[in-house]
C-alpha cells in the first residue's frame, strides 16, 4: 500500500474519530441533563443499551452499575456476572494496567480523562481502545470503542514513511522522486 493510500485511509479513520467524539460529547450531555433515579441505574442509563460503543458506570467502590450490551459482549461475560461486582473481582490484573490511575484520577478528582489503551487478550491477540471517563454522580462513566483499524493504519504509515526516508538517505545521491 503506498504512503499516500495510507495516508488516506488516516484521514478518513481521523474523521470517523471526530465525528465519534461528537456523538460522544452529545451522548455525554444527555446523560448530564437526565433526572436522577437512585433506586434503578439501569433505567437511567437504558439509552446507553444499544449503543455500538461499550458503556460502563463503575460506582466510588469500584462495582460496576451498569454495562451496556457491548461491553458484555465484549467482556465475554454475561451482565449477572459483571454488574454489582467490583473491577478487581472481574479482572484481578485491573489495577496494573494503564487505564486504572485515568480512572482514579477521574473518581477522585472528578476530571474528564481521554485515553487510548490497548488491551492484549489471552491469545495474544491485541486491540486498542479509546475511552471517554467522566464522572457522574454515582462514580464515573466509561465510554469506549475499538481503534485498533486506525492503530494498524498509523502503524503501516509510519513503516511506510521509514522505509521511505531510508531508502532516500541510503539511495544513489542522484535518487529522483
Amino acid at each position: 500500500m503506498s504512503s499516500t493510500q495510507l495516508k488516506t485511509q488516516l484521514k478518513e479513520a481521523q474523521q470517523q474519530l471526530r465525528a465519534y467524539q461528537a456523538r460522544m460529547t452529545h451522548l455525554e450531555a444527555l446523560l448530564l441533563h437526565q433526572p436522577r433515579s437512585q433506586d434503578d441505574h439501569h433505567q437511567r442509563y437504558s439509552i446507553f443499551d444499544n449503543l455500538l460503543e461499550h458503556c460502563q458506570i463503575i460506582s466510588f467502590d469500584w462495582r460496576y452499575l451498569y454495562v451496556n450490551n457491548s461491553a458484555v459482549f465484549h467482556s465475554q461475560r454475561s451482565q449477572n456476572a459483571l454488574i454489582g461486582y467490583t473491577m478487581m473481582e472481574c479482572d484481578p490484573h485491573i489495577e496494573k494496567t494503564a487505564l486504572f490511575p485515568a480512572l482514579q484520577r477521574c473518581m477522585q478528582e472528578r476530571c474528564i480523562e481521554r485515553i487510548e489503551n490497548e488491551i492484549i487478550s489471552a491469545d495474544g491477540n491485541s486491540t486498542w481502545f479509546e475511552l471517554t471517563i467522566q464522572p457522574v454522580p454515582e462514580g464515573v462513566l466509561m465510554l469506549s470503542h475499538d481503534i485498533t483499524a486506525r492503530k494498524k493504519m498509523e502503524e503501516a504509515l509510519h513503516l511506510s514513511e521509514e522505509m521511505f526516508s531510508s531508502a532516500f538517505h541510503v539511495g544513489p545521491a542522484g535518487l529522483t522522486i
